[in-house]
């Protein structure tokens, strides 16, 4: 997983330097701005009080980046993992790896608020919001990919990355974030 982390260092160092295409860093920097945007909005709603802006949009900042290499990491172990079973070591070389790791980001940034209906609903509510955020998912991977450069093929070791990750990644987010979220508020309320 280390080793990963460091490789989405290298991969933000590139982006930064201009040795991706440029459509990749736009869509990274869209993909930032929007999480910055997320967080800010929820901040905003939350806080009923004064509301420090310049900290605020510096917090929204820090917490994409750290959001974004953190996915990147985590998406880039499980390909690899993935592709040890499979033992097809040429899908690991492909230039095309860090697009499919930015539009499964894409996809859980897009779809991540389905997900606050999954708390509401029993367990055949859950897999019908979960079957829809799949068929949504592969979706918006083809579409994306299909309108925006590089217009790779994308193996069906990227897709099913990108729908177990954000599958998991969001059950988890709202299960246990909005627990945590609750317990916080009401260890507020019990404090006054």
């Amino acid at each position: 997983m280390l080793g990963e982390l460091i490789e989405v260092f290298h991969i933000i160092l590139q982006i930064v330097k201009g040795e991706i295409p440029l459509t990749q860093v736009y869509t990274v920097i869209f993909l930032l701005i929007a999480v910055s945007l997320l967080h800010i909005v929820s901040e905003v709603i939350k806080s009923k009080g004064k509301i420090n802006l310049l900290k605020l949009m510096m917090e929204g900042m820090a917490t994409s980046i750290i959001i974004f290499v953190f996915y990147m990491g985590v998406y880039l172990f499980i390909f690899k993992i993935f592709h040890s079973f499979i033992n097809t070591s040429n899908v690991l070389r492909d230039e095309n790896l860090i697009w499919y790791t930015i539009i499964s980001f894409f996809c859980f940034i897009t779809l991540f608020s389905l997900f606050y209906l999954y708390k509401k609903f029993n367990l055949f509510g859950r897999l019908v919001i979960s079957a829809i955020h799949i068929l949504l998912t592969v979706s918006i991977l083809t579409l994306v990919n299909k309108y925006l450069i590089p217009q790779s093929e994308l193996p069906i070791s990227a897709i099913v990355c990108t729908l177990l990750l954000n599958l998991g990644f969001s059950i988890f987010f709202i299960t246990f974030g909005t627990e945590s979220t609750q317990k916080g508020n009401e260890g507020k309320k019990v404090a006054k």
